[in-house]
């Protein structure tokens, strides 16, 4: 088994599982006292991880290898099975039961959740990968949803903008003044409404341009669905120049939410190392955060 794998089955084996299960953080934070909602991320450069040892410590279902053999590029159909195949290790380790005894279920509109015989309570997860990039976000009590995007595709932002999204978004967007700013902000404002459309579970039933994530002129820290009375607390995540990533959570916004971040890059597991955007603040081992 490589370098790369050892560390991070050392990683996912030392995954503080008993810490969120009570909700609480971890760390300093939490000798220190530090109460909230808990929420932790998992990055990971999945190129970095070698297809062989992941799919010999756990196999998937025949759903996802049958959803794996219709990409038509052998490397897409790799980073679809490394993906999923780390998602399974990690919800192993937090519910203690062996990668293989974990059991997944769909909403209607194809959100996954663990089976009742996983015995997970009130455990949420979600899951995004783009390119090489992936991130898991796993948490109780509460809904959650993620994306991670990476930017250098050729889009037609703003034709894409005026499709998908709200009025306000689509002034936002196009109020870059150079190519790089409109794919950046193009990309903000994907990312966040991929989040909530995934926190929400609703699926394409939710049209993207039926809420905004932007409010005079800024990205927006909450929105709200009208078909959903919750409300959504929206962050945009530090990450590597040209990765974006956002999370949605349906978290009450007086509540704190801590973030414990890790990085599987390569040979190393680190807390991310990137300066908190607007909204964070770095804390041991993550970043914290107030709603709105």
């Amino acid at each position: 088994m490589t370098k790369q794998m050892n560390n991070f089955q050392a990683a996912v084996n030392e995954v503080p599982w008993r810490a969120l299960m009570s909700g609480v953080s971890v760390g300093t934070s939490a000798r220190a006292g530090m109460t909230g909602s808990r929420l932790d991320l998992w990055f990971a450069s999945l190129d970095a991880l070698p297809l062989a040892d992941l799919t010999a410590v756990v196999a998937l279902d025949d759903i996802e290898m049958q959803r794996a053999s219709r990409f038509l590029r052998p490397h897409d159909a790799a980073r679809y099975v490394k993906a999923h195949t780390v998602l399974r290790l990690l919800l192993a380790a937090y519910v203690r039961v062996p990668a293989a005894d974990i059991h997944l279920m769909h909403g209607a509109h194809g959100k996954p959740r663990l089976t009742a015989c996983n015995c997970a309570g009130a455990m949420a997860f979600n899951m995004s990968h783009g390119g090489s990039e992936l991130l898991v976000g796993i948490t109780r009590g509460g809904e959650m949803g993620v994306d991670i995007e990476v930017s250098g595709q050729d889009l037609d932002v703003s034709s894409l903008a005026r499709s998908c999204f709200s009025p306000d978004e689509v002034d936002y967007v196009l109020s870059g003044d150079t190519a790089q700013a409109l794919n950046q902000r193009f990309l903000q404002v994907w990312t966040l409404k991929e989040a909530v459309i995934k926190a929400q579970g609703g699926g394409l039933a939710n049209s993207l341009s039926s809420f905004s994530v932007v409010c005079r002129g800024e990205t927006a820290g909450s929105t709200r669905l009208l078909s959903d009375p919750r409300t959504w607390q929206l962050f945009m995540l530090p990450r590597d120049r040209g990765v974006h990533a956002a999370l949605a959570t349906d978290f009450h916004p007086d509540i704190r939410i801590h973030c414990l971040v890790n990085d599987v890059s390569g040979s190393n597991l680190r807390p991310a190392a990137a300066m908190p955007t607007a909204g964070w603040q770095a804390e041991p081992g993550g970043w914290a955060a107030d709603g709105a």
